[in-house]
């Protein structure tokens, strides 16, 4: 009875789901196309009042090649539209977070001693419900010359409301956070993609090219969730945010206002909270490029400094491929490029920060400021705040990549069939072949972060 007694304990929790579900198809004349849709979902992640969602859809098809007007147009050789509307529910936020809970073993103070009780552990939100996808979509099919040149054109735009996660609270609360709706986020884009046949006989060549460019934006936010305090509506979901670089402080320069007790060689951090800014945080230049304010900076550098300092969303993405045929060989290669999308080079931060002075640096360091060396970029071996966040750091991930490469042969079947194979190919293939990209860091496909709404944070990745 002397030993510590180990803590026993279980736990037991139940998921359930029920949906009803209907669909009508209704096909006129096998030219135009009707797909209506209606579901009812509900779970047990919500309270009474918010258990139930209705989610519908609808969809329309149009083969405009069967039309008359274009029957005998021979050169077209498929044209097909589809529209569609519809949503989609979501109740991903884990079993019983809507309830309120206790737990025992909690410490509080009561009679100037501390002690040992039963307090919240979850408070209670009877108004949490469904987060609902809405989503639109225009397509368009399309091939000429009996296919040998095809593709297809989408554009979509997808609204998300009532997105599930958690809300802060005040420090004085008992618990930290509470499960809640936090806000909603709108998606417009388009996809284009092509496939021509260039040669169809003995040797055939096909190739392949699609461009996909994407906005992700939030449209609302609760200033209170878990993300960034600074985040804003119109914002670009997945960002960087930090603080804008503005050199070394040299030697017989006089420090800004805003940091009247840097010392020559510290980093200097931009006072911009009165600058003129867009929507997205960045600063607008006049005609000239000079940025313009509204009113005089503040002379403090606090959390109001904190801009956007990009996304890791491309400006597009594009896929080149091809494949060629001949006598049995066959050679096919895939490019992949992004262009736009900036990565949060946390390994570089580390392996920059001098000051202890026991592990190895990047040679970027060698340039480090002294009163020897005048450095404007990298600052003094003690010249920065620790694990501080800013511009410097967050770089342009845009890169060209060869994605793979295989050569392959495929034994005659007059050879193969001889020993009961029918079909018999030998191939090699390479992956990531190349990546050119002004990236500095190992390579700009990074994602060290759990959160899908913080990708680009590159810290010790392992490179493709």
């Amino acid at each position: 009875g002397e030993a510590a007694r180990p803590t026993v304990a279980s736990n037991k929790s139940k998921t359930m789901f029920i949906s009803y579900f209907g669909r009508i198809n209704y096909n006129l004349f096998d030219k135009y196309l009707f797909t209506l849709t209606a579901r009812v979902d509900g779970s047990n992640r919500f309270g009474e009042n918010n258990r139930y969602g209705i989610f519908p859809s609808g969809a329309f098809a149009w083969r405009i090649k069967q039309e008359d007007f274009l029957k005998d147009v021979d050169f077209l050789s498929d044209l097909k539209m589809r529209i569609s509307l519809g949503q989609t529910g979501n109740s991903e936020i884990g079993n019983n977070a809507f309830e309120y809970y206790t737990a025992a073993w909690q410490q509080y103070v009561f009679g100037n001693s501390i002690n040992t009780g039963t307090a919240k552990s979850q408070i209670a939100n009877p108004d949490l419900k469904w987060e609902t996808t809405t989503e639109f979509n225009f397509g368009l099919d399309f091939g000429f010359f009996n296919q040998r040149l095809s593709g297809t054109f989408e554009y979509f735009k997808k609204e998300v409301k009532d997105l599930l996660g958690y809300r802060s609270l005040k420090s004085f609360m008992e618990v930290s956070t509470v499960a809640a709706n936090i806000g909603k986020t709108q998606s417009t884009g388009i996809e284009i993609s092509l496939k021509s046949r260039n040669f169809t006989g003995e040797f055939k060549w096909d190739t392949e090219l699609n461009f996909t460019r994407y906005v992700d934006r939030w449209k609302e936010r609760n200033p209170e969730d878990e993300l960034s305090p600074w985040q804003k509506a119109n914002d670009p979901i997945r960002a960087h945010y930090g603080y804008l670089s503005d050199g070394v402080l040299g030697i017989d320069e006089t420090p800004p206002t805003s940091m009247p007790n840097l010392l020559p060689g510290e980093y200097k951090i931009k006072d911009v909270n009165g600058y003129l800014r867009d929507d997205f945080g960045n600063l607008i230049p006049d005609e000239n490029g000079n940025v313009q304010y509204t009113d005089a900076p503040d002379g403090i550098i606090d959390e109001a400094d904190i801009v956007l300092l990009g996304t890791y969303d491309p400006g597009f993405s594009i896929g080149f491929g091809n494949t060629f045929e001949y006598k049995g060989f066959d050679l096919s290669f895939m490019f992949q490029f992004n262009y736009g999308n900036d990565i949060y080079n946390a390994t570089r931060l580390y392996a920059t920060q001098s000051r202890s002075g026991r592990r190895n640096m990047l040679a970027e360091v060698a340039d480090r400021w002294s009163p020897t060396n005048a450095s404007n970029v990298v600052p003094a071996y003690d010249g920065y705040i620790t694990n501080d966040v800013y511009s410097r750091f967050v770089e342009d991930g845009s890169f060209l990549r060869l994605k793979n490469i295989t050569l392959g042969y495929t034994f005659p079947n007059k050879w193969t069939r001889k020993a009961y194979i029918n079909r018999l190919r030998v191939y090699g293939t390479a992956q990531n072949l190349f990546c050119l990209t002004k990236y500095s860091g190992y390579d700009p496909e990074v994602n060290m972060k759990s959160s899908p709404l913080m990708p680009g944070f590159d810290w010790g990745a392992y490179p493709k």
